[in-house]
Formats: C-alpha cells, sequence, structure tokens
C-alpha cells in the first residue's frame, strides 16, 4: 500500500533529478554545464492581453507568437563549446530539445546571435549562451491530471 503521506495533498510533491534534464541540439546531446543552472527560458511574449474602452467594454487578444529566449549556461570546458562557436559563426538554424522531470521545451528554428561573455581568472568560469527560439514548444511531463 502507497503510503498516505506522499501526495499531492500532504505536500509531498515528486522527486527532481539533474541528471535527468537532457539537452540536445541538432540531435546531438550536450553536456558539460555551468556550476549552477543548466538552462533557463523565457518566453518573449505574453500568451494574451487585454484592453478596454472608456466605458469598460474589454476585448481579449490571443498572442500566437511562441519566441523565446533559451539560455544554456556550459562551462568553459565543456565539450560542446565547438559546437556551439559553430552554430554562432554559421548563422544558419538549429533544432533545439530540452526535457527534464517537470517539462519538455522544444523548436526546430532556433539561432545564436552573439558569442557570450567570457571571463578568465582563478578556476573555470560558465559561459551563458543565448539562443534566440522561434515557435518554441513546451510540453508538462508527468505531474497531475487534475
Amino acid at each position: 500500500m502507497a503510503s498516505p503521506y506522499n501526495s499531492a495533498k500532504t505536500g509531498y510533491m515528486d522527486s527532481y533529478n539533474a541528471a535527468h534534464a537532457k539537452v540536445m541540439i541538432n540531435g546531438i546531446p550536450v553536456y558539460g554545464f555551468g556550476q549552477d543552472d543548466m538552462v533557463s527560458v523565457s518566453f518573449s511574449q505574453d500568451r494574451q492581453s487585454f484592453s478596454q474602452d472608456p466605458q469598460g467594454t474589454g476585448v481579449r487578444s490571443i498572442n500566437n507568437k511562441t519566441g523565446a529566449t533559451i539560455t544554456v549556461n556550459l562551462s568553459v570546458m565543456s565539450p560542446a563549446r565547438k559546437m556551439m562557436t559553430a552554430l554562432l559563426n554559421n548563422t544558419e538554424e538549429f533544432k533545439f530539445d530540452f526535457a527534464d522531470d517537470s517539462v519538455h521545451f522544444y523548436s526546430n528554428y532556433c539561432f545564436i546571435n552573439k558569442s557570450p561573455d567570457y571571463q578568465a581568472g582563478n578556476t573555470a568560469g560558465n559561459r551563458a549562451w543565448a539562443i534566440t527560439a522561434i515557435n518554441l514548444m513546451e510540453d508538462s511531463v508527468g505531474g497531475n491530471d487534475y
């Protein structure tokens, strides 16, 4: 019998394991992440907007733009650094796919527009590769079905 203490009703949600996070670019696994965050995603637009006229009549507008900025934080010594630099230099689109224990993001139209900042110091640093994604799709993985 499952424990009644490990449920959504009692506060235990699920386990997260960073080792389950997978980044793929053009079908090639990316690894050698920086010390803290591996990936962050920020959508560029709200999904909907609202406006009202002076008399209070409102309208909702659906925004179909699904562009986003994906930041992949890699160690300066990451084996993926050569591939990332090649993607920056060739200016052609590439495929991006990320999945972990909670979410799946993917896009077929991604670009790197700028080389990330670089610092040399006492220890190997991070480079934050900013990827522009057109039509980034998001799926939830696991969780409750309501």
